[in-house]
């Protein structure tokens, strides 16, 4: 399952399970109506709509095996179970499981089949719509396999509720427009193609409209902004859209919560965003925007996210008056002017992300002080600087969890972080900072830190034996690093200490780290040999780079498994043949081995492997002919091709430019 589906998937149950206890409660409350009418008025579900039921169930399957949507149900806590096992024939259908029944005449009104395990197609003949009295119609949660949605639904004159989240297809039809007391209409995580219809403007009374994660194409219809004035969340979250949003002046009156999140919107953000006054939520984050954020004309806000657009101009200052703001993300744009010390002030602030913009000016690290629920805090690639005034910085942030600091002139190690038990994610890079790292920081994130970024600063001595136990991903690179090369913890996936002084030779023990994937030792002044346990580390390693050292003797050998796809060797001391055994990295894309001593014949049977498109063997010792007759090893993808500075006879085949 890809990374859309499941991030679709995630949103689309969501929304179920902060509705499914409403759901199941006015099920609980038809059905039990339903039950006292029963034994009173002897009022029982047809037998034209038992019949449509169950020809209904008839016509799907149940799939046990679909994890791509009961692993969902289950995550969130909604009970999954195939709701139709209790349909059977000869019984009332008002009491089957997922279906509720009005009290008095006993029409089928509700029929919520969500986490149901149901596969199969819903064709415009099935039997589904014979219920003409439907008021709540759920299908969420299964997998219909690609069905269109048929016009049919559009025949549901009464329908309150459609939830549709379950592998749709095709285009959404304008005949849902016919639904005008429809007051919630979800057809998201879905795969819907083309224009979202005009006609869904004629849905009056709506309130909930979610259309998330489809594959979609053109504009927000006017229809809907200038029509749907009760509506009060408007999800389009990843559905491909475009176009510039219509500048109403009466849009959305009631509206609470926006997301259009990673679409194709551009133009200026529309006027009514900034003076609705019930607005708490608005996700704007991945389109095209552009011009000034404006002034806020109320302060019910609580979520504002609009990084990764090309907004411009200063921050807006009403936003130091939004005192219930959680989150505010407006990095990646192109800000201008200083930060409002102002927006320091706010006591609720959980999430501030201003990072890689323009804004300029300094910031006391003092300021930091009254946030004390922040959690994740960004102001990296601006034109700040962070400076430390003494008195006013011995406080702490005991919630933060991310802190991204990377280009802020900051000169040492932020004291807030003292005593930080929750930090995961510390980004100092590009910095300022002289000198060792502080013996405090061996407790900051202890047991939490995944993520640290030291590198491009002036640091000249790191222990060996580094503290945090499931860190991850580890930068130390382009700092003044002396002394013998450290040992990360065994979590670690990515260790990069290249361009510093390291010295000595390599511990056989960095052989241990079974998870490294990527490892970059390059421009230090490492010796010795280069350890043979390299050869099985090669089965987890995809990045080896220990260009400009100062090694001797032989390539380790590779064994079967290999996953290298990037071998830098590099200006060493390398001697002795190549190792054929390189031909078991099937997957190597990059092999640079010159300026070395290697000695032997052209490599040929290096053209056998499959995805290698930049070879380097210049500078080396190799010698004889490149070109033989028999070969028909002929390096299919290779892009760069340097052989250059040995001694090599003969001509270049044609079939290796």
């Amino acid at each position: 399952m890809s990374c859309l589906q499941k991030t679709c998937h995630f949103f689309c149950l969501v929304f179920f399970f902060l509705n499914f206890q409403e759901n199941l409660s006015s099920s609980t409350s038809s059905s039990s109506s339903s039950s006292s009418s029963s034994s009173s008025i002897k009022e029982s579900c047809s037998h034209d709509e038992a019949s449509a039921l169950l020809q209904f169930k008839h016509s799907l399957s149940i799939d046990r095996t679909y994890s791509d949507v009961w692993d969902y149900c289950h995550g969130y806590g909604i009970k999954l179970f195939p709701k139709t096992d209790s349909w059977k024939e000869g019984t009332d259908c008002c009491s089957w499981d997922g279906v509720t029944c009005d009290n008095i005449k006993g029409h089928v009104i509700g029929l919520d089949l969500s986490c149901s395990l149901l596969y199969g197609t819903i064709p415009s003949h099935c039997s589904l719509f014979l219920l003409p009295n439907l008021q709540k119609l759920v299908l969420a949660a299964n997998n219909f396999h690609f069905s269109t949605i048929s016009p049919k639904f559009g025949e549901f004159a009464s329908l309150v509720y459609l939830n549709l989240c379950s592998y749709f297809s095709g285009q959404i039809p304008s005949a849902l427009g016919n639904l005008t007391k429809l007051i919630k209409l979800d057809t998201s995580c879905d795969y819907l193609s083309g224009q979202i219809p005009y006609a869904l403007g004629n849905l009056t009374k709506l309130i909930n409209l979610d259309m998330s994660f489809n594959y979609l194409s053109g504009q927000i219809p006017s229809s809907l902004i200038r029509n749907l004035s009760q509506l009060e969340c408007l999800n389009l979250r990843a559905s491909h859209l475009e176009g510039s949003i219509p500048d109403e002046v009466s849009a959305f009156r009631n509206l609470i919560n926006l997301d259009l999140y990673a679409n194709s919107f551009n133009g200026t953000l529309p006027s009514w965003l900034f003076t609705i006054p019930s607005l708490k939520y608005i996700d704007l984050s991945f389109n095209h925007f552009s011009g000034r954020v404006k002034e806020f004309q109320y302060h019910s806000l609580i979520f504002i996210h609009l990084l990764s657009n090309e907004l411009q101009g200063p921050i807006p200052s009403s936003i130091s008056k939004l005192l219930n703001l959680t989150h505010l993300d407006l990095s990646s744009n192109k800000l201008q002017g200083p930060i409002l010390s102002s927006i320091f002030q706010l006591p609720n602030l959980v999430y501030l992300g201003l990072a890689s913009n323009n804004l300029i000016g300094i910031v006391e690290i003092g300021m930091f002080s009254k946030l004390q629920n922040l959690q994740y805090l960004y102001l990296s690639s601006n034109n700040l600087s962070l400076i430390f005034n003494g008195t006013n910085d011995d406080y702490t942030l005991p919630k933060l969890q991310d802190l991204f600091l990377s280009s802020c002139s900051v000169s040492e190690f932020p004291h807030f972080l003292r005593g930080s038990k929750r930090l995961q994610n510390l980004d100092l890079s590009n910095n300022r900072i002289y000198g060792k790292i502080p013996k405090w920081m061996r407790d900051v994130g202890k047991d939490s830190l995944i993520y640290l970024n030291l590198s491009h600063n002036f640091l000249t001595s790191i222990d060996q034996e580094l503290p945090w136990k499931k860190i991850e991903i580890l930068d130390l690179s382009s700092n003044l690093v002396h002394g013998d090369l450290p040992i990360p913890p065994l979590t670690t996936q990515v260790f990069f200490i290249s361009k510093n002084s390291i010295s000595g030779q390599i511990p056989s023990l960095i052989c241990n780290l079974s998870s490294l994937g990527f490892l970059d030792l390059s421009h230090n002044n490492l010796s010795g040999i280069i350890p043979q346990c390299f050869g099985n580390l090669s089965k987890s390693v995809e990045l080896l780079n220990l260009r400009v050292n100062k090694f001797h003797g032989i390539i380790p050998t590779f064994f079967k498994g290999c996953q290298l796809k990037n071998l830098n060797l590099n200006g060493n001391q390398l001697e002795g043949p190549l190792t054929r055994s390189i031909r078991k990295c099937k997957g190597l894309e990059v092999l640079d081995l010159g300026n070395n001593r290697i000695k032997g014949k052209f490599p040929r049977w290096l053209g056998s492997l499959p995805r290698l498109e930049v070879l380097v063997l210049r500078s080396n010792q190799l010698q004889g002919s490149i070109h033989n007759k028999r070969s028909t090893l002929s390096f299919s993808k290779i892009q760069i091709f340097d052989l250059s500075s040995n001694h090599f006879t003969g001509t270049l085949p044609v079939r290796y430019i």
